[in-house]
């Protein structure tokens, strides 16, 4: 509990506010730790070295719409453990994380250190390579997990925290479960295969062995306003690819989606750029926020669109796989 860091006489909490008066440092002398909630999105910390009388200012990030809240944290007070603790069990722990981090934690860290290109090409404009194994034995349940990280050993590309060099993740795998303590599991059959489906990720199982193929992220192929709801909205296979519905920001007035295509023996992701496609029969007629469903057809998908914002007409559209395929291809490739 807090005692092992705090006694009930170093503390004062309210609901928004927490102020600590303790000797942090080691050098005899009271240092302060305040805590102020900032509308549940930021809170700030703010550390003060009573021995050198330096202040810290620092936040603890809590995205609605990411698999990750972030605590970025000063170097200088990097060797202070007491001081850490006392910070991450206030601030990361009210939850208990387990301490072994899930395959789902790995796979969604190697999207982030996965090489990204933009590549020449009409229909896609985002290609990931990552690097997921095959993993023996049962499926595990991710959960919440902790660490402390030196960000570029996380994120190979910029994440929103400015300059910060060292902070605390907290991984919410809990997300991938919604409401329970089990999987919500869909299921597609494969030969030889099972893809199953989360919340927000999806995994292809064969015989006693399974991989992660895919995994929700904000800064990867967008997100959902809230991670209550879920992103995959429907998948389906043809020719050795995975195509992928992801819903992104379902509680706007018009909903929003993206179309990722996946190659399950590579495990290689294209994000298909839809405003391009559409441009190809609509010009600029018809924003990208106008499509409002889209369906998986034999040889097709099927979206259906306004053609206008105030229109109250639908219109459908589709765009053969074979022409998706043949480009992913050739941007793998890289012709």
């Amino acid at each position: 509990g807090l005692g092992q860091w705090v006694s009930a006489q170093e503390f004062s909490i309210t609901p928004r506010w927490v102020n600590v008066i303790k000797d942090y440092t080691g050098d005899g002398i009271q240092d302060t730790l305040k805590i102020e909630d900032l509308e549940g999105y930021v809170e700030n910390i703010k550390f003060i070295d009573g021995g050198i009388k330096k202040t810290y200012q620092f936040n603890k990030y809590n995205d609605y719409c990411s698999f990750l809240d972030f605590i970025a944290v000063p170097e200088d007070l990097l060797p202070y453990k007491s001081l850490l603790d006392t910070i991450r069990f206030m601030l990361l722990e009210l939850e208990i994380p387990t301490n072994k981090p899930s395959t789902a934690y790995y796979f969604f860290r190697s999207l982030h250190l996965a090489p990204t290109y933009t590549p020449q090409s009409h229909y896609f404009y985002k290609i990931i390579k990552p690097t997921g194994s095959w993993i023996k034995g049962e499926l595990d349940t991710p959960f919440l997990y902790t660490q402390m990280v030196k960000l570029d050993t996380f994120f190979n590309r910029n994440y929103a925290y400015d300059d910060d060099k060292f902070g605390w993740i907290r991984y919410k795998g809990l997300l991938h479960q919604r409401y329970s303590y089990e999987y919500k599991y869909d299921t597609l059959k494969l030969e030889g295969g099972l893809i199953i489906t989360t919340e927000h990720g999806i995994i292809l199982k064969k015989d006693t062995s399974y991989k992660w193929l895919y995994h929700t992220g904000c800064d990867l192929f967008g997100c959902q306003d809230y991670y209550r709801l879920n992103s995959i909205e429907n998948i389906y296979y043809r020719n050795g690819n995975l195509y992928i519905y992801h819903t992104v920001g379902r509680s706007c007035p018009q909903a929003t989606f993206n179309l990722v295509i996946i190659n399950l023996k590579s495990g290689n992701m294209g994000d298909i750029n839809l405003v391009n496609t559409f441009k190809d029969r609509f010009q600029d007629k018809v924003d990208f926020q106008s499509i409002l469903t889209m369906k998986f057809k034999k040889n097709t998908i099927l979206f259906n669109y306004k053609p206008q914002e105030e229109s109250k007409e639908i219109t459908s559209w589709s765009v053969k796989y074979n022409t998706l395929e043949k480009e992913f291809v050739k941007v793998l490739n890289g012709k």
